[in-house]
């Protein structure tokens, strides 16, 4: 979030997670305006984290909502996020069908398998 905004379009990859705090418009703005290929090739950005418990003004909050980009609001900040989310360990025990059958469905979607095999 501390990062100039036309600086992270050296840094936005598809399917990339941002974080940043509610309140960076400009930022926001340019990420919706990078998913939808506005102003450069579209890169999907696969989720938006807003920390700080904030939310963007109106107008952003309402072109957001027409991307469809998935986004979560934390009360936590921009660093306490990130390390959660580094620090994250999911489990899924065999015998829990419901989870199992959740992952593989999500995998199936959205995990390109062919890519991974081929950079092995």
């Amino acid at each position: 979030g501390a990062m100039e905004s036309r600086s992270v379009m050296n840094y936005l990859e598809d399917d990339c997670l941002v974080i940043t705090p509610g309140n960076r418009i400009d930022l926001i703005n340019l990420l919706i305006k990078a998913h939808t290929g506005r102003f450069c090739a579209p890169k999907r950005i696969a989720g938006i984290v807003l920390s700080g418990g904030m939310l963007p003004k109106r107008r952003t909050y309402n072109a957001l909502k027409k991307t469809n980009i998935p986004t979560l609001v934390s009360a936590l900040n921009t660093y306490d996020v990130s390390s959660k989310i580094h620090d994250l360990t999911v489990k899924i025990k065999f015998r829990d069908k419901n989870k199992v059958s959740m992952v593989m469905n999500m995998i199936g979607k959205y995990v390109d398998i062919d890519r991974i095999l081929r950079e092995l």
